[in-house]
């Protein structure tokens, strides 16, 4: 009888064993799937925030920036069970149930891969230098982004306007000029707002433009009168050209400059704060008005763009990085720099995400 009691046992024992581990290989893949990739999908994001905004804060220091890219992942998943006797030397006249104890195991586990590629090469380097198109304009423009806020970021001048072109590269000495380019986005804005403006990309011998069509209201006619006054177009005009091509010239026909990745990566960059201890040090330079006053670079990007520092660490930050023994952040209810952010990292896969690479990749497994 107690014979036969074990070997029921351990059919009992191993059917059951047999049965978690079947059932657990059939829907292991599914049942995890939906978790694993959220998580994954918001570590990746998390990583490209911080190096983002880690290459932000090195350009402000002058320090060299450096992207890599996620060029793959994988997940091994394993799912184990076990089973068991064990027993004791109690007295019983019940020896089977007080000599054998029986058990059930069960044991998961994840091994992630994670490939990462650096963006480096001429072909990288290349997107990162050029500038962008009026393609490129078209469509973010086109997106739902406020004009403004492209413009801002994209346009080093447009026709004689200078949008701080100085701000294009390593902090300058003096402050650069955008006033009236400030002033000129904001009437583009208060039209697009309105719905009177319009863009359209065309493919002349001379070359690619963008026509803005333009529609007069009387409501908004001291905006578009500025317009035109500072752009030195005709007062009656409802259409003009847009070109990259410096040397056009011609009716209502108005030249821009547009920015390359890395220009608009440093004009953001000016909207690093930064510890007073790091300004006296020398760390970074001070920018300075004719008379010697210092520049505030909120006059140029307050509401637009701004990274705070602090020495411990933020609680409500959207995006956070450890640099130079202080923490530099987004802060989470700053919804015009989330904003442009946003604006930054869509600039920046569009031009640059898809670089070619010369160095080795790295594998890294980040299983336990």
């Amino acid at each position: 009888m107690v014979c036969q009691g074990f070997c029921w046992l351990w059919a009992w024992l191993l059917s059951g064993a047999a049965l978690l581990l079947g059932s657990g290989c059939v829907q292991l893949g599914s049942a995890t799937l939906g978790v694993t990739q959220r998580d994954f999908n918001e570590a990746i994001v998390r990583a490209h925030n911080e190096q983002l905004l880690l290459n932000l804060v090195r350009l402000h220091y002058r320090d060299n920036p450096y992207f890599l890219e996620v060029g793959g992942i994988t997940s091994q998943q394993s799912l184990g069970a076990s089973a068991g006797l064990g027993t004791d030397f109690t007295v019983s006249t019940d020896p089977l149930r007080t000599l054998v104890r029986p058990s059930l195991g069960m044991s998961y586990s994840q091994t992630p891969t994670i490939v990462l590629s650096p963006l480096s090469g001429e072909a990288f380097v290349r997107k990162l230098i050029s500038p962008l198109s009026l393609e490129a304009l078209l469509h973010l423009t086109r997106s739902g982004w406020s004009i403004a806020r492209v413009l801002t970021l994209i346009l080093d001048r447009v026709g004689g306007l200078r949008n701080a072109p100085s701000a294009a590269g390593p902090t300058p000495t003096h402050a650069p000029h955008f006033a009236e380019f400030a002033q000129l986005v904001a009437d583009l804005r208060s039209l697009q707002q309105a719905d009177l403006l319009n863009l359209a990309y065309e493919q002349h011998q001379e070359g690619p433009t963008l026509a803005l069509e333009v529609r007069g209201l009387k409501s908004h006619s001291e905006p578009l009168r500025r317009i035109r006054q500072q752009l030195g177009l005709t007062h009656d005009g409802m259409r003009y050209l847009l070109t990259q091509d410096v040397r056009r010239t011609g009716r209502d026909v108005v030249p821009l400059r547009l920015r390359s990745v890395r220009s608009i990566l440093f004009f953001l960059s000016q909207g690093v704060d930064v510890p007073q201890l790091h300004r006296l040090s020398g760390l970074v330079t001070t920018t300075r008005h004719q008379d010697g006053r210092p520049f505030d670079w909120r006059e140029l990007l307050g509401g637009l763009f701004q990274v705070r520092t602090r020495r411990d660490e933020p609680q409500a930050a959207y995006v956070k990085i450890r640099y130079r023994d202080h923490y530099f952040y987004i802060a989470d209810n700053d919804l015009e720099s989330k904003s442009t952010f946003m604006l930054l990292t869509e600039i920046f896969n569009m031009q640059a995400g898809q670089g070619v690479s010369l160095m080795p990749t790295l594998t890294l497994p980040v299983g336990r």
